[in-house]
């Protein structure tokens, strides 16, 4: 019979055989529309799909289309679809048919399908470069851009993480350092120069990076942090790295040679261990095996820290005496033995901190380290000129001033000497500068500016000769015209016929052939001023006559010196 169908539905006929050869029909109704609600499946629209109930009935789950009773127009009606078998309740199987009805639908999916996947791509992108770059930003944040080690800023953290890894004793710091880099800087250029220190990092890592923690200090230094390693084993290790890092460096085709200082404190528990008071410890231990020569470590000693205390606290109260303008001139007077008078005066830096009087010996060199050297020159120069200017006595006579090499050096140091003594009307001829021989020796540079003073007028003299060099064939080649002979010649030179006055005779008479005025200083015995006088015109400074004066007793020795003398003829 016919169905009539109220609302859409779909019909379902299925015969069935039984046994005895009777045959019946079943017939299902379903209403498909409840079944599968494509409001909620929407996607399903896209496509047409065919429930193979027998070989010649192809229901059509879309209400819109007709039940086909033909395969192959069923497959030709469509360019693409796909099939797959369902199982009902383990009795049957069916063939499922879905062909695409949509183009258009598929597209514009495919479209937005492929947008969120580059989208998600894009993201993905800028999130790895995000990170990358904060990698990266962290990387650079902690270690140095030429050698890639760790920045000094940054051991300290790094130090601390390791040691509570690797809890043990024997923590030890060094500090390896270039000897004379600064030279090889300016011979080489910045661009070898940190191909070396590249090459030079790279051994240290090499043969490091398995037991100590490294990193780059200031300039052509470098840090290491030892942990668990015995104070004669760190030795060892420590000089066999400074001879591997003496061995040829080959840059650019540049076969270099360098050499390298160790400074190194050790400890044996890690609650004893400051990383920056252990820093400073290594230091200083570098710095005296850089006085020692270098190209050799040095261990730290507690009696370093002391004088290295005494050292600073010298520079700061020296600093502030420079403020104020503190330091006071002594002279000390140069007599002519054979015309029993007083010629000159050495003018002589004395600084009294407090009540106490800072020994010369101690805070010059300071200085000269410091650069406060030429703040001490430039303030003993203008109270020299003051006193000249100030007292007659010394407007008669030859006033000699030292100078540091430092100050000689600057371009301009002759020609405002020149102009500073002609300002103040002090005669050229009655004025010495004074330069001590082992630093004049190290600086040739010097040599232009202070033949540039002796062809103005001035005097030069060499102080301390003999004292650094001793070669007499270099006194031809010294742009001077006084030589100031040291007092280590004077030792023994009393005694008559000893190979000590010998030595210090031929130095004279040498002198006198290249017309060279003498000075010999730190004469204390009457047997040697008896032996001098025998060479016309021989100049004495020492004890032996007067020590250094302040200005007050100066002038007064002067004036007393013709009656009050001691000379001996």
């Amino acid at each position: 019979g016919k169905i009539v169908q109220t609302f859409r539905k779909q019909r379902l006929l299925a015969s069935v055989e039984i046994a005895n050869n009777s045959k019946y029909y079943i017939l299902n109704l379903l209403d498909i529309n409840l079944l599968l609600e494509k409001g909620y499946l929407n996607y399903l629209s896209q496509y047409d799909t065919y429930l193979g109930l027998t070989p010649s009935i192809y229901f059509s789950l879309d209400d819109n289309n007709a039940n086909k009773t033909n395969l192959s127009e069923l497959i030709n009606s469509y360019n693409h679809f796909i099939t797959q078998k369902i199982n009902v309740m383990d009795l049957v199987d069916h063939d499922v048919y879905s062909f695409i009805n949509d183009y258009e639908s598929i597209h514009i999916d495919t479209i937005i399908d492929q947008s969120i996947l580059w989208l998600t791509f894009m993201f993905i992108f800028i999130f790895v470069q995000v990170a990358d770059s904060s990698r990266i930003i962290q990387f650079r944040a902690k270690h140095d851009e030429l050698t890639g080690l760790l920045k000094l800023t940054a051991l300290e953290a790094e130090f601390l993480k390791a040691s509570y890894a690797k809890r043990g004793n024997n923590f030890s710091t060094v500090i390896l350092k270039v000897d004379f880099f600064e030279e090889m800087y300016i011979s080489l250029g910045y661009k070898i120069s940190d191909e070396l220190i590249k090459s030079v990092s790279a051994r240290i890592y090499e043969s490091t990076h398995n037991i100590a923690l490294i990193a780059k200090g200031a300039s052509d230094s470098f840090v290491l942090y030892f942990f668990d390693i015995s104070p004669e084993s760190l030795k060892q290790k420590i000089k066999s790295l400074i001879m591997e890092l003496s061995e040829v460096h080959l840059i650019d085709n540049n076969e270099l040679n360098l050499t390298v200082s160790g400074g190194a404190v050790t400890y044996k528990q890690l609650d004893l261990f400051n990383i920056r008071l252990n820093l400073q410890q290594a230091n200083i231990a570098l710095g005296k095996a850089k006085e020692l020569g270098g190209n050799q470590l040095y261990f730290y000693q507690q009696f370093m820290e002391d004088k290295h205390n005494e050292t600073v606290t010298i520079r700061n109260n020296l600093q502030n005496a420079l403020k104020n303008n503190a330091l006071e001139v002594f002279y000390q007077p140069v007599h002519r033995l054979n015309e029993n008078t007083i010629t000159g005066v050495e003018a002589l830096v004395r600084w009294s901190n407090g009540n106490e009087w800072v020994s010369p010996a101690k805070f010059i060199p300071i200085a000269e380290t410091t650069g406060q050297i030429v703040q001490v020159g430039e303030q003993v120069l203008n109270k020299v000129i003051e006193d000249i200017k100030k007292y007659p006595q010394l407007q008669n006579m030859t006033v000699a001033v030292n100078f540091s090499t430092k100050q000689i050096i600057k371009d301009d140091f002759a020609s405002n000497l020149l102009s500073l003594l002609t300002k103040n009307n002090i005669i050229f001829e009655n004025f010495t500068v004074e330069v001590t021989e082992s630093s004049f020796q190290e600086k040739k540079a010097i040599e232009k500016k202070l033949i540039e003073l002796v062809d103005s007028g001035l005097n030069v003299a060499i102080d301390d000769f003999g004292a650094g060099y001793s070669s007499l064939s270099y006194l031809t080649h010294q742009p001077a015209n006084i030589i100031k002979i040291d007092r280590e010649f004077t030792i023994g030179a009393h005694l008559v016929n000893t190979k000590e006055q010998k030595m210090l005779d031929t130095i004279i008479r040498v002198c006198y052939d290249l017309d060279k005025k003498v000075i010999v200083e730190g004469v204390e015995d009457e047997e040697l001023i008896k032996h001098l006088s025998q060479f016309e015109g021989i100049k004495i400074q020492g004890y032996f006559f007067s020590k250094p004066l302040p200005i007050d007793s100066l002038i007064a020795y002067i004036k007393n010196s013709k009656n009050e003398h001691r000379l001996l003829r």
